[in-house]
């Protein structure tokens, strides 16, 4: 037995050797595969579900605040105040008026909040464990670079809903005959709503991909990703302040807020 080990036969496999290079190529594939487990995890799922929810829910509460206030802002009356145009709504269109184009909207913010806290929850975790920080332990850095990557991420992906959700709710003020929703000028409400009756954000991407092409939906992509930087300080600061506040993990609604 002993001289059969030792006179290996060249023409079959050296099986020890390819395990041995199995062996090797698993210990490579072993950061990465527990980067996607950290990305691909039940805790980003669960984070991602709540984000989304909380986003959809303070939209449908603050939208009509919003709305006014982009009416404000395009109004050229400068008498118009809060209640002026907040009334004139109610007069003219009723309570459906405050929340007319609010779909679009609730449809872009709950996927993009949904992507979004998907990889930021996914990514910490493993970008910590890169950087040396103890078991469950982030800091804020790790939360800076993970909010970066997820927003941009974000960003490039979701891109094309959020310039769907304008072109949507520009059409859904135009039918009911605001046009200074519409950057106060009816042209503008004519080429934002010409030839894309899509229902929803959805339909207007695709409506948008055959009249334009799939460039366009991506126009403008670079300085939405400068807008990267509200949640990236967000968070941050968020983190930061925390960690300063409280030395135990467990933060109360109260100190959160």
């Amino acid at each position: 037995s002993h001289l059969g080990s030792c006179c290996h036969d060249p023409g079959t496999p050296n099986t020890s050797a390819v395990h041995q290079e199995v062996g090797v190529g698993l210990l490579c594939l072993t950061p990465c595969a527990r980067a996607m487990s950290g990305v691909l995890s039940r805790n980003s799922l669960e984070h991602a579900v709540a984000g989304s929810a909380g986003t959809v829910l303070a939209t449908v509460l603050l939208f009509p605040l919003d709305l006014i206030k982009t009416l404000l802002q395009v109004d050229t009356s400068a008498s118009a105040g809060f209640r002026e145009v907040f009334l004139r709504v109610l007069r003219d269109e009723g309570l459906r008026g405050l929340y007319r184009g609010c779909l679009p909207m609730l449809q872009t913010v709950g996927a993009s909040n949904f992507l979004y806290f998907f990889l930021f929850e996914g990514l910490k975790e493993p970008l910590a464990a890169a950087s040396g920080q103890p078991d469950d332990a982030v800091g804020p850095y790790e939360t800076l670079i993970s909010s970066a990557l997820a927003g941009s991420l974000n960003m490039v992906v979701t891109e094309p809903l959020w310039r769907a959700c304008v072109v949507a709710q520009a059409r859904a003020r135009s039918k009911s005959g605001d046009s200074a929703s519409v950057g106060g000028s009816p042209v503008i409400g004519r080429r934002c709503t010409q030839g894309l009756s899509g229902t929803g954000v959805f339909g207007t991407v695709f409506r948008m991909w055959v009249a334009e092409g799939p460039a366009a939906l991506w126009r403008g992509l670079g300085s939405s990703l400068w807008l990267v930087t509200n949640p990236v300080i967000q968070f941050f600061a968020y983190d930061l302040l925390k960690a300063v506040r409280l030395k135990s993990a467990d933060v109360s609604a109260v100190d959160a807020f």
